[in-house]
């Protein structure tokens, strides 16, 4: 019952997070106008300093990842997915409306029990698609969420921005 009664409201709201998504498109410049690029990956965190560089070139220098879009096929019959921007904003919107549909599976359990299976809903629904979404394993991200969330929790108790 809970599926089919929030079915509109995620439509409506994947179509919010979409149109969010797009705006995210464009080019970071710098103050001093000099191009710079410079990226730091240490699993799971991800820093980058991009001045007056294109989207493009980030993604390409950060690692190509690809969208849900199939724009062709490989020789053996595999899919060949979209990349670049769309691909990125793509997959954010996906990320997106996995959250909705984890907060939304989890609003009728208990209180307590909402948090845990919002995350376990979540890293569920982005295995379902490994080949775009899939960043780290199960555990590890439990590991990291319930980390970040005891973080958030002591730094609000103690009245810092999280």
């Amino acid at each position: 019952m809970l599926r089919i009664a929030r079915a509109p409201a995620v439509r409506f709201v994947g179509a919010l997070v979409a149109i969010m998504c797009l705006g995210l498109v464009g080019t970071a410049c710098a103050a001093d106008g000099a191009p710079r690029l410079r990226v730091d990956y240490q699993p799971p965190r991800l820093s980058v300093d991009a001045h007056d560089v294109s989207l493009a070139r980030v993604l390409g220098e950060i690692g190509e990842k690809v969208g849900f879009t199939v724009v062709g096929h490989k020789p053996d019959g595999t899919p060949l997915y979209i990349g670049n921007v769309r691909g990125l904003v793509e997959r954010n919107c996906m990320r997106y409306f996995l959250a909705i549909d984890a907060y939304l599976t989890a609003a009728s359990l208990p209180p307590a029990e909402q948090l845990e299976r919002r995350l376990q809903e979540w890293h569920a629904g982005s295995e379902r698609y490994p080949i775009q979404l899939r960043e780290m394993g199960r555990e590890e991200y439990l590991a990291m969420k319930r980390k970040e969330i005891q973080y958030q929790q002591a730094t609000a108790k103690e009245g810092k921005p999280s």
